[in-house]
């Protein structure tokens, strides 16, 4: 990473992409709107950046959680492991990303800068429009996981009943 360019925060941070499951760990750095990921503190150039639209805290629909856990009560550790801690959905350009960070103190940090950036980069009524957007695919994006959930959990049964 360039050490003499302007960047508001750099750190540590774990990316997962759309659905998939598994969290990638980059050297990330914050510059604008734009926040660029290296594979480690010492690369040049980075190996993804994304364009952040709309960034905020994760947070799942409690309902569905609730209607998920009475149905599959088997697949309610994964949906936990799967909704994790000090966690961000950052809305780009490319798609929706969840971005974790070493620590809650960590995570609060970068979180105040982004909203910080968003807050002088966007104007009031196209955050709200964001907003709102953001909200009607988080919770298409929440069910599909636990959709997700389900198949994996039919999958690996009839794995282990075909292996008995």
């Amino acid at each position: 990473m360039d050490e003499n360019s302007p960047s508001a925060i750099s750190g540590k941070v774990q990316v997962r992409s759309g659905d998939n499951f598994k969290y990638k760990t980059y050297w990330g750095a914050l510059k604008g709107t734009r926040l660029f990921l290296y594979k480690s503190e010492k690369s040049k150039k980075p190996s993804r950046t994304l364009w952040i639209s709309y960034w905020e805290e994760e947070k799942f629909d409690s309902d569905i959680v609730a209607a998920f856990g009475e149905e599959h009560a088997e697949n309610i550790v994964e949906l936990e492991k799967y909704m994790g801690t000090f966690a961000f959905r950052c809305f780009t350009t490319q798609g929706l990303f969840s971005l974790k960070f070493e620590n809650e103190e960590v995570g609060m940090e970068w979180n105040r800068l982004v909203l910080d950036m968003m807050g002088s980069s966007f104007m009031e009524n196209e955050l709200e429009e964001k907003r709102n957007l953001c909200l009607a695919f988080q919770r298409i994006m929440f069910e599909q996981t636990c959709e997700q959930l389900k198949g994996h959990r039919v999958l690996l049964t009839s794995l282990q009943e075909a292996g008995e």
